[in-house]
Formats: C-alpha cells, sequence, structure tokens
C-alpha cells in the first residue's frame, strides 16, 4: 500500500491535479480519505509564529499519526524551539538492498504566514472542502504536503 500511495502522491503532484482527483482515478479512496482528513486538521492549527503558536500541537498530532502509522515512538522526535518546535521522523529500512540501502529526507515546514480572518471569504484556520480544493491557511504551502508525507509514510 505504500508504495501504491506514493505513486498515487507522486503522479498527482507531477499532474498537477489534486490529490482527490487522483486518488480516486488509480482506486485509492481510503488514501485519499486519509490525506484529506490530515490536511483539514493540519489546517486547524494555527502555526503562526507568536503568541498562541500551534506549531507544537500539530507536530505532536502528526507524530501521534505517525505512531499509531507504525513508527517507533522513539524514532519520531519532537524538538522545541521557542514557541516554535519541528519534527523529525526517521523511517528506518531493512538494510538489505543490493546497493545498500541509502538515507532518504523528505523536508517540509508546519508554519504559516499570519492570516487575518477579515481579510479572507472563509475562517482560515477552518478547512472548507468546495468544487474539490481545500480552503484554509496552508492548504498548498506547506500543509498539503506535509499531510501527503505522513499519509504515504
Amino acid at each position: 500500500m505504500r508504495l501504491r500511495l506514493l505513486a498515487t502522491v507522486t503522479a498527482a503532484l507531477l499532474a498537477g491535479t489534486s490529490l482527490a482527483q487522483t486518488a480516486q482515478a488509480q482506486g485509492h479512496p481510503q488514501a485519499e480519505a486519509q490525506a484529506l482528513e490530515l490536511l483539514k486538521r493540519g489546517i486547524a492549527f494555527r502555526t503562526v509564529a507568536g503568541p498562541g503558536n500551534q506549531t507544537p500541537a500539530y507536530a505532536a498530532y502528526l507524530k501521534q499519526v505517525l505512531v499509531a502509522g507504525g513508527f517507533a515512538e522513539a524514532d519520531v522526535e519532537i524538538v522545541p524551539m521557542g514557541d516554535t518546535a519541528y519534527l523529525v521522523a526517521r523511517y528506518r529500512g531493512t538494510g538489505k538492498a543490493r546497493n545498500g540501502a541509502k538515507p532518504l529526507l523528505i523536508s517540509g515546514h508546519m508554519d504559516v504566514v499570519e492570516a487575518k480572518p477579515a481579510d479572507w471569504t472563509r475562517d482560515p484556520f477552518t478547512a472548507v472542502v468546495e468544487n474539490g480544493y481545500v480552503y484554509g491557511r496552508g492548504a498548498t504551502d506547506m500543509k498539503y504536503d506535509l499531510s501527503t508525507m505522513v499519509a504515504t509514510l
């Protein structure tokens, strides 16, 4: 399933289509639903620098998802930095590859730029799905990417 989901995510990114459209076309509605749920929950975290920053809580949520998906607790670390944090998840290989297993780094960020509700048609920290698109602060940069990465892992 991991390889198929990664292929679905990769196909969506390369084709410039939504994950939902690509996953449905490739027959992975469960994967699409999981990635969409991760995105919707992620948008709800106010991951903006300063008072009320919820980046550490978002990191804890992503860690919980990764651990529930099979990662060892010790392989997912949250590192606090002031009012924010970063998350590192180690995906252990088997070490049995013919040419030796190489490390893989998937990088992203959890923070978003401040969003003043008065500047938005919708609440920026409430995900809205409309006509096949997800609206909310971070829906495309970078919480969509984080959601597909975590769902793939």
